[in-house]
């Protein structure tokens, strides 16, 4: 089967709904069940998303400077395999925009893959992701996740023992801390926040994108596909670039 029909049988393209982005991942629908109380950080690595969410909870998690002119939200789930695609392929241009002070990237983790297949990966890795964060360490750690994301058919990130291991290859974060934080689901209510958000925006795929508030589109020509055009290989950051600035973003 070739990519674009993989794409189309088993991870589906996502409309534009009410001024929210497009994305591409799993679709689903889903009543979510109120999520429970989430406890803030308090070094500001927990932000609020107006884009995300008009109350201004504090669901994102933040990269980039605080006082960067533009917003890039992406609600993401680390089971995904067109988030791996779009991390590990083209995380360098949203970086260099934040390192020009241009861009902050507010990260949302989600449990999309989870509701699809009733596993528990989606909320303990993005569990994982915030307590990375709280220790300052959630731009490493997320590569980290991206970089060895288990099949998403096993739900390998179900298993916290596997989400402490690979903090030992962020260095500092292998930590009793963040394995505490880790053990304890300290943070799994901002996950459940954000799919609560994802709900409420009609959103249906993964990843999906704004700048400012604005729908993103990942045309097919970003995904890449592997030599025999059967699988997912990863996506390209020119034409990352190239949807950057037709949005408004200055060329890097």
């Amino acid at each position: 089967m070739s990519m674009q029909g993989r794409r189309v049988g088993i991870l589906a393209t996502v409309v534009v709904v009410i001024g929210a982005a497009v994305g591409v991942g799993i679709a689903v629908s889903s009543n979510s069940a109120k999520p429970k109380a989430y406890v803030p950080l308090t070094d500001g690595s927990m932000v609020a998303d107006k884009y995300a969410n008009p109350a201004n909870k504090a669901t994102a998690l933040a990269y980039g400077p605080a006082t960067a002119p533009h917003t890039l939200t992406i609600f993401e789930d680390f089971r995904c395999p067109f988030c791996r695609a779009l991390e590990t392929g083209s995380a360098s241009v949203y970086k260099a925009y934040a390192a020009k002070g241009t861009l902050r990237v507010l990260f949302h983790p989600v449990t999309l893959i989870d509701t699809k297949d009733n596993g528990s990966g989606s909320l303990q890795s993005g569990n994982a992701a915030a307590c990375a964060a709280q220790a300052g360490k959630f731009d490493e750690y997320h590569d980290v996740l991206f970089a060895n994301q288990p099949d998403e058919t096993t739900d390998g990130y179900s298993s916290t023992a596997t989400l402490i291991a690979l903090a030992k290859q962020v260095p500092g974060l292998d930590t009793p801390a963040f394995e505490s934080c880790v053990n304890a689901g300290t943070y799994k209510g901002l996950v459940q926040q954000n799919w609560s958000d994802f709900n409420a925006l009609q959103l249906q795929g993964t990843p999906t994108l704004m700048l400012d508030g604005k729908a993103l589109t990942l045309p097919d020509n970003f995904w890449k596909a592997s030599k025999d055009g059967a699988s997912l290989a990863g996506s390209d950051p020119a034409v990352l670039r190239q949807v950057f600035q037709a949005a408004g973003l200055p060329a890097l």
